[in-house]
């Protein structure tokens, strides 16, 4: 995310600096970074299937380009929230974080940079990764999903919660 992205989203004064490369943002912000991050990936989602009526890269093309976003946007959301102790985030948002690492390290096991060609079975691993990701990720950031639902698909996910503390159950 650009800094001209993070000036859109919070009123400077509202933002706490850490060091040059982080920033504390009020919660409200966190929140509308990682509902911003869920719709530029679903739009990469989106020229993977819609292929020659939106763009002139090929499906193959397409694939490995949403591959590669998706890795460097997770990457990103991640070195923003450094800054944030697990204490220091609503639980939510420390379920995201732990959902977002936990499809980084999925990510990272699947080779689709090595892949010749879109009917290689590694880029149908990395559809049926992202659209669990994806759908995790939604649910554990929705104001409508209950704590208990919350919790049950970050478990399921990622095998363990995180608590306050930085432990994690």
């Amino acid at each position: 995310m650009d800094e001209s992205t993070k000036l859109q989203l919070m009123p400077a004064e509202q933002v706490v600096e850490v060091s040059a490369s982080s920033n504390i943002f009020p919660k409200e912000a966190v929140e509308g970074v990682l509902a911003e991050f869920l719709s530029q990936l679903k739009a990469s989602v989106d020229v993977v299937v819609a292929g020659s009526e939106v763009s002139s890269l090929t499906r193959y093309d397409s694939a490995r380009s949403c591959y590669i976003i998706a890795g460097q946007e997770v990457e990103s959301i991640l070195h923003l929230l450094e800054a944030y102790s697990n204490a220091a985030l609503t639980v939510k948002h420390r379920y995201c974080r732990a959902v977002l690492r936990e499809f980084l390290d999925k990510l990272y096991d699947i080779k689709v940079l090595d892949a010749k060609s879109i009917r290689n079975k590694v880029f149908l691993s990395f559809a049926r990764e992202l659209v669990e990701f994806m759908t995790v990720f939604h649910v554990t950031l929705s104001d409508k999903t209950s704590d208990k639902k919350r919790a049950a698909f970050v478990m399921e996910y990622c095998g363990q919660l995180p608590m306050a503390n930085g432990d994690l159950h």
